[in-house]
This record gives structure tokens, sequence and C-alpha cells, in this order.
């Protein structure tokens, strides 16, 4: 009897553990999920609610709305569709399978013209910022993404598509862009609640 009962006990916990583990590596997904979900309505309020606090110190709602009409809906969601996402992390192609200090992961996004089926590569940066822990999207740093997927996908060299895409971002009003490697490479400082809090730097555009 008390075999069963430790047996029972440890597969509880194994089974507790392992639940807890798969409701902590979701959530970058449900994060994009919603994300997406926004998108697609291009509901304004939603994506900036969604982005962090840090990010909001230079971007506002008209930011947001400027750049979907201009980049987000003309390059991935006219006559266009979800063709495949794929979970990464800023390290490099595979996933990280634990996140106890990982504050950034990368999804691929390709989407796929309805007309002519070529596809368009795209990265959505999911941050969870230390200030804040929760999971969070930088708008920047998916708007500079898709500037350059679209850049590479006419025919242009990867090299230069960053300096396009960062001049693009530039005419539309960005002055900064939120840096998408989180805060293991922060240096820059905040004050909040009376006390200073290690957040993730932005990059200036160079003028």
């Amino acid at each position: 009897m008390r075999r069963r009962i430790k047996a029972l006990l440890i597969f509880t916990a194994v089974l507790t553990a392992v639940g807890v583990w798969w409701w902590q590596w979701q959530a970058p997904y449900r994060t994009l999920t919603a994300f997406l979900d926004a998108l697609q309505r291009g509901d304004v309020a939603a994506l900036y609610a969604l982005t962090p606090a840090y990010e909001r110190r230079f971007l506002t709602p008209t930011l947001i709305a400027h750049a979907y009409e201009q980049v987000i809906k003309p390059q991935l969601l006219n006559e266009k569709k979800i063709d495949r996402i794929w979970r990464t992390s800023l390290r490099g192609f595979f996933p990280d399978l634990w996140l106890g200090r990982v504050r950034s992961v990368r999804f691929y996004l390709w989407v796929q013209d309805q007309r002519s089926n070529k596809k368009q590569l795209t990265a959505i940066i999911v941050q969870c910022p230390p200030i804040e822990e929760r999971w969070r999207v930088p708008f920047s740093t998916f708007l500079v993404n898709t500037l350059v997927g679209a850049y590479v996908a006419q025919g242009g060299s990867a090299d230069k598509a960053f300096d396009w895409a960062f001049e693009t971002v530039r005419r539309l009003g960005f002055q900064f862009v939120a840096s998408p490697e989180g805060s293991t490479v922060s240096n820059s400082l905040m004050e909040a609640a009376g006390h200073r809090e290690q957040v993730m730097p932005s990059i200036p555009i160079s003028r």
C-alpha cells in the first residue's frame, strides 16, 4: 500500500512539474497568438497594449496605425496568408527548452501571396521584460524585420536590407527601435517606483 502511495505521489509530482513547464513554455505562443489576432483585426489598441513598457517611451498608437497601413497591411495581410511559423531562440535555430533565464523568443513567420504563391519572411520577437514579467511584442522590432523581409523578397541584398529598413522606419516617424536581444545585453537604466531597474535598450536611428 505504501509503495502505491509513494508511486502515486511521485507520478503526481512529475506530472505537475511537466504541466508547469509546458504552461511556461507555451506562454510566448499565447502572446504570439494574441499579437497575430490583433494584426488580422487591425486592432491598434491591442497591438499597443502588447508592447513592452520601455518601448512606449517612444511608441504611440498613432505611429503603430501609420506603420500598419503603410507597411504591415500591404506586406503581410492584403491577399496574404500565413504559411508557416517556426519558433527559434536568439542564439540559434532551435528553441530554448527551458525559459528560466530566457527573456526573448524569436518566431519566424512566412506569409504567402495568394496570387503569385511567393513567400515572404518576417520575424516576431516575443520578450519578457524584467520589470514587467509578462510576455510582450516590441512593435518597432517587428516592423524592421518585416521591412527587411520585404526588401529581400524583392531581390534586394541582405547586407543593405537593414539600412533600408531603418531609413524607412525613420521616415515613418520612429526615432527609436526596440532591441530584440532582451535584458541580457541591456545597458540602459530606468527609474521605476523609487528604484532603478535594468531594462532592454532602444537603438537610436541616426538621422
